[in-house]
Order: C-alpha cells, then structure tokens, then sequence
C-alpha cells in the first residue's frame, strides 16, 4: 500500500488532520472528477447516455453486494440511511400490539422511525446497553413479548462498540423476532456479511467510512421477505418492465429494485462507484487492518494520559469516544485544535475521534499530544480548585433548557453563583442541573413552565415571589421562532411568539425589578436578534417580537440611566449554532441562494461574551457582525433590499 500515494487523492490531508469519518467524509480527487464528469454529460439529453448511467447503477449494486456478501437482487438504492430505515419500517407486516427493541443510545433515526409507527399501534420501546455486558445478556433479563423486531446499529455511533451481531441475530431468530441492522458506521470499518450474520434488513449509505457522495444510500432485505414487504413509495421502475408503458398493471420486480420508484439520484452513486471501486484494489482487509490499528493507537496514548474510551471494556470499530476531564480547560484545547486544524466531533466535553486508513501516526500524535501536561500549552488545569468559596449570589435565567441559556447556568456555576433556571423542558433542566452539581460546588434549582401558557407563566410568578428570593441578576434568552412566508405564518404562530419572547419577559423583568432584585443587583440581561431591527424574509413574527423586546429594553435601560446600582444591557447576538438556527437555516435554503461559510458562533462564546459586556454595565452591545447590516439598513435601506433580492428566490 503506496500511502503517500494515497493520501494525494485526498486534498484535506495537505493542511489538516481529518479524524471525523464519523459524522461525513472528504471525497477523493478522483471521485470528484468522475461525479464532474458525469455532471457535464447532463448538457445533452438524457437519452444519449441512460443506459450507460444505469450500468454504472448496476455495477455499484453489485459492488455493494458483494461488499456485504449479499445478492445484487437483494439490495436496492435510497437517499441516504434514514430515509432506508424508514422504508423497511414502513414495509414490515405488523400488527397493532407489536413492539420494536432499541437501545436508548441509538442515533435518533433509528428511534423516530419506529416511533412513527405508533398510529399502526406498534410500541417503540428503548432499553439501555450495558458496557462490558453483551446485548443478548441485556435481553435475556428482559420481558420479549409481543417483540417482532430488533433494531441495532452495527457500530455505536456514541461510543464505537462493535456489536455482537451474529450472536444478537441468532438469539432474535430463535424467538421468532426479526433484526434491522443501522450498518452506516460498520460498511467500510470492518467485515459485514449478512448470509453469515443471517440478519433480515440493513440499512446504510455512502458519506461515512465508505468516502463517497451524501444522496447515495441503500438497504438490504433477505429475499424471502420480499414478497411479503409492503412498497410504500411506487413507481414506474418499481415493476417487471419498467419501460413498457402499454402496460397498466402494477406487476412489482422480483427483486428490490420494486422500493426504487422512478430515475434515480446518479450523481452520488456514480461517486460511490468510484469509491468502491478505488477502496477494492486498496483491499478491504488492508483498510480494515488500518482502521483497527489507527483506532487502538488512539486508545492507548489516551490510556497513557488516564483518558479512557467509552467502548474500552468492548470490541470497537472506527470510533474513539470520550469525555475530556472535569479539569481540561476545554476553551483552550478547542483553540489548539483549530490552530492545528484537526477536525473531530465535539459536543460540550464530549469528544469523538474517527480516523480512517489513510490517517497516519504522525497525525495521531498531533492529536494526543493536545492531552499531554506541556507547560506551554496548559490545556489542563484543575477547574474545580478554582472555584469561589462564597458564593457570589443568586442568578435566574429564562430560556434554561435552551441551548444558550445551558452555557449561560455553567459559566456562572464556575464563578460561584447560586441559580434557578426556568424553561419548557424538564428533563433537559434536570440534565443541565445534575451537570452542573456533578462538576461544581453550585446550587441550581429548577421550574419548568410554558411561558405560552398564562396560567403556567402566573403560577411560576406567583412561586417566584412566594419564594422570596433575591437575585442579583437577571438574565433573558428564552426564545421561540417559526419562519414560513408571511401569507402562510398562523396568527396562532404570531402570537405564540409575541407572548413567549416579548410578554414573558415583560413580566419576569417586572417581577425582577419589583420583588426579587437583590439590594446590590447588577441587573438585567436581555438577549436579542438583530432581526428585530432589520428584517429578513420568513422571519416576519419572530422580528416583530425581537422588535418589541429589543424597544422594551431600550426603554427600561433610559428609565433606569440615573440608577447607577443596576444595569438593563442589549446583547445583540451574532447568529448561533443551535437546534433553533438549524432547524430555521434548513427552511431558508429553501428560499435564499447563500453560498460561502456563515459565521456562526458557538453558544458557549456568546454566554461568555454577553457576560463580560453585563459586568461591565454596558446598556448595549451590537455584534460586529450585525453592526454594519444595522447602520447600512438604518441609513442605506435600498442597499440591504438589494442584496437579500439577489438571494431571495433565486
């Protein structure tokens, strides 16, 4: 194995360090310019080449067949690996009173679409995997009745464990209960081979370990089930001869070409073809080899810096996982990652590492030695022992089970302050404050509440008061939005987000102000969007009640500018990864043509940012991001209108 070679077909490998195959993986030079390739032959009609294109789907069919040791006619093409667990869902005959085993820890497509069979009156219920403990002992000390199927991923995403496949199909088998195997992060790590394992669905796709195009996914069903499978999305090209159109009986295909109803998505699969293709004369076993090697390298100079793997008491695959330690300064360690630009996964103090065959030791040690105790780099220091002794008072914080509103409650945990966090949630609020105590010596307390619901919101004022707590701040970022076009907005919709981030605050600024304001308060802390000052389209509710809680805090903070004890600050937020922002991106790119990196934000930066402003009793504060599109708005508005015309519906 030429890996110099190699690694040239991988342009990222020229200035980065790429350890995350397990969320997408960078594409070979090569395979980009097959995809391109076939992408100019689209200038002509389709006719010229579409047989040419559907042998290149056959191939591919085939390739990925003997892949997993499996007949081409058992394996058909989808999008991606949700959308093929959904249709397996959708094709198994059960009945009301079954139910479908998951483990708790599954990625949640693996959930959902089980769940989604609730209207059939199918039960979805998760168990809990226990490391170090095979599955089919978990299941042994389990009630299985009325169980039809067993859904598993192959390799855990979380953690990297390699499941024991074979044994937890056997076990299945014998009880009459079926197996649905999420394969997405096992195909291209390490051997899968469905005649041996005997397991009766797979689902997997192309964007992972297999270093090929999103769009190309594919499932597997055993083919005696495929007369007895329910084709939820048909087609011309799901029947016996697809192109003859004189005929209008629905006559399905004898193979599971039947679940792909019309032209297929050929530009991702022809980049899986060539994917496979290149990875086969590598040799899967040198890959596989590679792949085991680089994975236990991780695990051990870890070991060394007693940083253990979640999946260490288990077989693994692909994957390294693990929480950095309470004492790991993260920002700084995050920092080090960036300079040395070394992409990884990384949610809080979670970290998972995914190298692939071509990544090499040296790489890897790049990696470890960010975990290492060099003097210059300090990236571990004991966090706890930095901690107040006296509690520097009481904060309350709306929007506590919101993504920012989590940073906010554990950046001021660590400076001492005692908390009471308000939000919709329960479970993440409980989540939030076990987080928090387990790591620091502060008291967070909790109230869950709807602020949409006026009874819900005056019964947590009248428990607030009847608490008589006295905080010295108050801070704001409970938030809600709905983008849709305005014609299309319910007034439901408009109104649910006028009260939750307009009146709320309304009223708990209020009741700060009037009853719960500590004697040396510094004050209150409103989060706002700029969008309540310039608007954008889709937004127009959500800019309506940003408008009014921007105005309202503007207001409070002239009527208190001779208070020299208290503070009302505007921070306005540049814009933040979150639930919220992607969810409300996914719907713009339905509507704007953007192009470019966005520059988003971290919630744990802009928690410590707008902190830092509030200490310093500043009265506003405009991200520089927003600070020219608000001056070219307030000023220039034509120039604004012309550049969202260039993007909008384009």
């Amino acid at each position: 194995m030429d890996l110099t070679k190699i690694r040239s077909n991988y342009s990222i490998t020229c200035n980065d360090i790429y350890l995350n195959h397990a969320a997408t993986a960078p594409i070979a030079l090569t395979t980009i310019q097959r995809m391109q390739a076939l992408a100019a032959e689209m200038s002509r009609p389709l006719g010229e080449h579409f047989y040419q294109w559907l042998g290149v789907m056959e191939d591919t069919r085939r390739r990925l067949s003997d892949l997993i040791h499996a007949h081409p006619s058992e394996v058909a093409f989808c999008q991606n690996t949700s959308t093929g667990l959904s249709l397996i869902a959708a094709a198994i005959p059960f009945q009301p009173g079954d139910k479908v085993l998951v483990p708790r820890n599954e990625f949640p497509s693996n959930i959902y679409v089980w769940q989604n069979l609730a209207a059939k009156g199918v039960n979805c219920e998760l168990f809990d995997v226990v490391a170090g403990e095979s599955v089919v002992e978990t299941l042994q000390k389990m009630s299985l009745s009325q169980v039809k199927l067993l859904s598993i991923s192959a390799v855990s995403y979380l953690t990297g464990r390699f499941y024991e496949l074979k044994e937890i199909v056997t076990f299945c088998r014998e009880r009459g209960i079926l197996t649905c195997i999420d394969a997405i992060q096992a195909i291209g790590t390490v051997p899968i081979d469905v005649q041996d394992i005997q397991v009766d669905f797979l689902a997997s796709g192309a964007q992972k370990w297999l270093l090929s195009s999103v769009g190309a996914g594919f499932i597997y069903a055993r083919k005696e089930w495929l007369e007895k499978l329910t084709v939820s999305l048909v087609g011309w090209t799901s029947v016996q001869y697809p192109e003859n159109f004189s005929l209008k009986q629905l006559d399905f295909s004898n193979e599971m070409t039947r679940f792909e109803p019309g032209l297929p998505n050929i530009l991702p699969i022809v980049g899986l073809n060539q994917s496979l293709r290149e990875l086969t004369t590598i040799g899967w076993e040198n890959i596989y080899a590679r792949i085991q090697s680089n994975t236990r390298y991780l695990m051990t100079g870890l070991h060394a810096q007693q940083i253990g793997s979640f999946a260490q008491e288990d077989r693994t695959a692909g994957i390294v996982a693990f929480d950095v330690p309470k004492s790991c300064e993260l920002d700084r360690l995050l920092d080090e990652l960036k300079k040395q630009k070394i992409h990884l996964t990384q949610r809080d103090q979670y970290i998972r590492l995914s190298p692939h065959f071509y990544n090499t030791s040296e790489e890897l040690d790049t990696l470890l030695s960010l975990f290492g105790h060099k003097p210059n780099m300090a990236v571990l220091t004991d966090l706890k022992s930095e901690m107040p002794a006296v509690p520097n008072g009481a904060i309350l914080i709306s929007g506590g089970s919101g993504h920012l509103g989590a940073c906010f409650a554990k950046h001021l945990a660590k400076q001492g302050y005692t908390l009471t966090l308000l939000g919709r949630h329960q479970e993440k609020l409980m989540g939030v404050q076990q987080e928090i105590q387990a790591s620091t010596a502060a008291t967070v307390s909790i109230h869950s509440c709807d602020f949409n619901d006026p009874e819900s919101l005056q019964a947590l004022l009248d428990d607030l008061t009847a608490q008589r707590g006295q905080y010295t701040a108050f801070i704001n970022c409970a938030g809600i939005a709905e983008s849709d076009e305005f014609t299309h907005l319910s007034v439901t919709q408009f109104k649910t987000m006028l009260q939750v981030n307009c009146v709320a605050a309304f009223q708990l600024m209020q009741l700060f102000l009037s009853t719960l304001r500590a004697p040396k308060a510094l004050g209150i802390l409103n989060i706002v969007s700029a969008t309540g000052r310039c608007g954008w389209p889709l937004l127009s509710g959500y800019a309506a009640s940003q408008a009014a809680l921007w105005s309202m805090t503007e207001v409070l903070a002239r009527e208190y500018s001779h208070d020299q004890d208290i503070a009302v600050t505007t921070y306005v937020a540049p814009p933040m990864h979150s639930p919220m922002q992607k969810r409300l991106g996914r719907i713009a790119l339905r509507y704007f043509k953007l192009s470019g990196e966005f520059p988003y934000e971290q919630a744990k930066q802009i928690a410590h940012a707008a902190w830092r402003i509030f200490e310093k009793k500043e009265t506003q504060y405009v991200h520089r991001y927003h600070r020219w599109i608000l001056r070219m708005n307030a000023w220039i508005p034509t120039f604004i209108d012309r550049q969202i015309k260039k993007r909008w519906r384009m």
